[in-house]
């Protein structure tokens, strides 16, 4: 929204287009508003196999007068068609060549993600190869919600501790989060060590038939939690007409 001008109007700032085959993504392209007119910046082409898994996704910018490729994924399967693999190469101008930069692995219980570490490519060793980065793992219950995820990272000879989460359901609904940070000298054991957390204190409905929910937030301090805070979430069931599109499973690692 543009205040300078008179009358006051809106002008681009970024747009995103994509293209699609059988109903894949094929091409997305981003622009930006040069202030004249849409100027391309940036795209990524994705390819599949003859079953429609996605097989790679190429990034390239724009410049001056050419795209020039950045970067590289490239997407390995199991016999189940889990994605067990994640590729990385970045582009070298000066030879023209994709080089590898880093993977993910992951590995699966029940149709869920159990784990994901992460490596990268060192090619100042002796002879060239993978060094561990970081791993995250996660936990599921029968419902197939998750229950915990802890992150680490790679000293160069052991896993140290980043973040560990673990929730708490009542059916689908989490009605408690609770955040843990690395200490091994205050627990020697596992390291894991209380940080904050937050529960559901709250809920029922309100006399014109609206629910609610409270959820009060807690630091952990001088070995008991203590209050920081709390939302109140008023909510009712509702049919709209919004779509339920079902999206393709995911990785998502945190914090990043």
């Amino acid at each position: 929204w543009d205040t300078n001008t008179i009358p006051n109007k809106w002008v681009g700032t970024f747009k995103e287009e994509s293209t699609y085959a059988n109903g894949k993504i094929t091409l997305t392209t981003s622009y930006l508003w040069d202030g004249s007119q849409w100027a391309a910046s940036g795209k990524t082409e994705f390819a599949y196999d003859g079953s429609g898994k996605k097989l790679s996704a190429i990034k390239s910018i724009w410049m001056v007068s050419l795209w020039m490729n950045t970067g590289k994924t490239e997407f390995s399967y199991d016999a189940g068609g889990n994605n067990i693999r994640d590729t990385h190469y970045s582009w070298q101008m000066m030879t023209s060549e994709w080089e590898v930069s880093d993977k993910t692995e992951y590995t699966f219980q029940n149709g869920e993600i159990a784990t994901a570490i992460s490596y990268d490519w060192d090619k100042t060793l002796p002879v060239p190869g993978w060094v561990n980065s970081d791993k995250t793992e996660y936990t599921y219950n029968l419902d197939g919600n998750m229950t915990s995820m802890s992150s680490y990272d790679w000293d160069g000879s052991q896993w140290v501790g980043l973040l560990k989460m673990e929730t708490n359901y009542s059916g689908s609904n989490p009605i408690s989060i609770i955040i843990y940070h690395w200490d091994k000298v205050v627990n020697p054991t596992t390291g894991w060590v209380y940080f904050s957390k937050t529960e559901e204190t709250a809920s029922g409905s309100l006399p014109n038939g609206v629910l609610y929910s409270v959820m009060t937030d807690y630091d952990w301090k001088v070995n008991q939690w203590v209050v920081t805070g709390k939302d109140t979430y008023y909510y009712s069931d509702q049919s709209t007409s919004v779509f339920d599109k079902n999206a393709e499973k995911d990785i998502k690692v945190y914090p990043n």
